[in-house]
């Protein structure tokens, strides 16, 4: 049986990809599917090995020289752009060792029966184009040895990766995407850090990975992290501490989520001291950018703590997803450095006498200013929505201007550890379900209650 993936993505150069086994097809300027022999979609459904006819009940068992056919299938360009692709093996279910006896062909493209190598074959496809039936073939070499004896394979994930191709024109020629990269399939840990240790730039994790080791996976080139519906069991950190490093980019997303965590990971405390995996998400060099997704952790799940002298540099930027804090951990902890908050939702929680907030602002030897700015999103919290743990000696500051905020009955909107509350949040705009009056300013906004509920906006 081969159980194969959808799965797009989209990050400097314009990428999809495509296959069958979810719901949904994430379109785009490149939108590449897979269709069956008679034009009908192939997600969410699985194809499976071929025996020869009048044995088609008999199981399907390798050994070797045997070769087994997969049911046929085709590539559609539904996009507007013309694309190159590959067809990639993922997704392994079962014995992976048993890949090393196996060799992989495909045939059938463009009409050609001759059998090419898989790995490294790429094929091409015009605006709107679609394939011939395509075959992939499983050849089991005849000197595999008995080490390879009663392993199976269960299933396979074949996964296509497109990228934009050489063939529109620009005002100087078509040779602008000549360089333009594929996704890069991550199915383990080693996968997953070899993709970042050599900058690639798009990353599509193919199955949940967890890490063993309790080091978080390191982005220290710009990069686009892609979790396709799968979950990281660690952490992921931005740059590093040192302070000599320069900016690193990095974009994360999940439009294949299920309501499954992306990242769900724990503080780790090593037996020789020392502690690792500080947050789901750790921001030392700006920008990180979240697009979607479910991310949630035990201490912090988004940590931002700028290693820069730039005071505008921003560390975070949230577009979108769902960020849960484990028993009374932080969802959010700026240190230092901006974080943008246009969407989202952000859920905190209470562990015994330990509270969590949705914003903790927490107190640090200064690199740059603390700011976190709110757009929008929905932040619940059972005490309190904001704790500001004071610092005098640098700028911290909460900004509202709009979005949903909800607390249990008894909780505040904020707390801080000293001071006056006042001082660290100002609200120009939002709904809340306690009163925000005493941080805004009523000479230029009008604060309106109706039952439960209290809204700021701009006179």
């Amino acid at each position: 049986m081969c159980v194969s993936m959808l799965v797009g993505t989209t990050f400097a150069w314009f990428t999809d990809t495509a296959s069958t086994g979810v719901n949904k097809i994430q379109a785009g300027t490149l939108d590449v599917q897979l269709l069956d022999e008679q034009g009908n979609t192939l997600e969410g459904q699985t194809l499976s090995w071929k025996k020869a006819a009048g044995h088609e009940n008999e199981a399907v068992l390798w050994e070797p020289g045997c070769t087994y056919n997969l049911q046929s299938f085709k590539i559609k360009n539904n996009g507007n752009l013309a694309l190159k692709y590959k067809i990639v093996i993922s997704g392994i279910v079962g014995d992976a060792k048993l890949l090393e006896a196996i060799d992989f062909t495909v045939t059938g493209v463009d009409g050609v029966t001759t059998a090419n190598a898989l790995n490294g074959f790429e094929g091409k496809l015009a605006a709107s184009s679609m394939t011939d039936a395509i075959t992939i073939s499983g050849h089991m070499k005849e000197y595999a040895g008995n080490e390879y004896q009663g392993k199976s394979i269960d299933g396979i994930g074949i996964t296509v990766v497109a990228t934009q191709d050489t063939v529109e024109h620009d005002s100087n020629g078509n040779t602008y995407d000549e360089r333009a990269e594929y996704p890069v399939l991550a199915s383990s840990v080693s996968d997953f850090r070899d993709a970042l240790s050599q900058g690639n730039s798009t990353i599509i994790l193919a199955s949940d990975v967890t890490v063993e080791d309790g080091i978080q996976m390191s982005v220290e080139n710009d990069a686009s992290i892609n979790f396709n519906g799968n979950t990281l069991k660690g952490a992921v950190e931005s740059g590093s501490i040192s302070s000599s490093d320069g900016p690193t980019n990095l974009v994360l997303s999940d439009p294949n989520n299920s309501d499954e965590y992306s990242i769900d990971g724990e503080l780790v405390q090593h037996a020789g001291g020392g502690y690792t995996q500080l947050a789901a998400i750790t921001v030392w060099k700006p920008t990180v950018t979240i697009e979607s997704g479910k991310y949630t952790h035990d201490n912090a799940v988004i940590l931002c703590q700028l290693q820069t002298q730039d005071p505008d540099a921003v560390g975070v930027v949230v577009n979108g997803g769902t960020f849960v804090g484990k028993g009374a951990a932080s969802v959010i902890a700026n240190v230092f450095g901006n974080v943008i908050i246009n969407n989202g939702t952000f859920n905190a929680y209470d562990d015994g006498d330990a509270s969590g907030e949705c914003v903790y602002v927490s107190s640090g030897s200064s690199h740059v200013p603390s700011i976190t700015t709110i757009n929008g999103g929905t932040f619940n919290a059972v005490d309190r929505i904001f704790y500001v743990r004071v610092n005098t000696s640098y700028t911290q500051k909460i900004v509202v201007n709009g979005g949903t905020f909800n607390v249990a009955e008894g909780g505040s909107l904020i707390q801080v550890s000293s001071g006056n509350a006042s001082d660290y949040l100002t609200i120009t705009g939002g709904t809340f379900n306690v009163d925000p009056s005493e941080y805004v300013d009523t000479a230029n906004y009008n604060v309106t209650h109706s039952g439960s509920t209290w809204t700021v906006t701009a006179k």
